[in-house]
């Protein structure tokens, strides 16, 4: 269920994503599974998501709920990175196991995503 002033969106095939003004910034909460009917949608929501955002504010991806993601979900992400460089904002990330086994097993590492995270999955790989 969407907050009262957020934008919520479904029919992701399987997922949901919700959008939040918080302090700072926003996020964008992602619950499902980022597939290839989904891919689509996530790369647009995070584009969407970043248009009107100030220089120097924060995108959060909770990617927390996500339980599948596969290899289109995890190009809609690279894309969606871009968007949000494009846009000069900062992008941060709150990752599900099921994203950070995806990171570990391509060795995508945070400085492909433009942030600095040390304890990021594929840091150690």
């Amino acid at each position: 269920m969407a907050e009262r002033g957020s934008d919520a969106g479904a029919g992701m095939d399987g997922c949901e994503i919700s959008s939040t003004v918080r302090d700072g910034g926003r996020a964008l909460t992602i619950v499902g599974d980022v597939d290839l009917g989904a891919a689509e949608k996530l790369e647009a929501g995070i584009s969407g998501a970043v248009e009107g955002m100030d220089p120097g504010s924060e995108l959060l991806l909770d990617l927390a709920g996500v339980g599948f993601l596969d290899s289109a979900g995890l190009r809609a992400l690279l894309n969606g990175a871009d968007a949000v460089r494009a846009a000069e904002v900062r992008l941060a990330f709150v990752l599900s196991p099921a994203v950070e086994r995806v990171l570990e097993m391509t060795r995508l590492g945070p400085d492909v995503f433009g942030i600095d995270a040390p304890d990021w999955p594929s840091a150690s790989a």
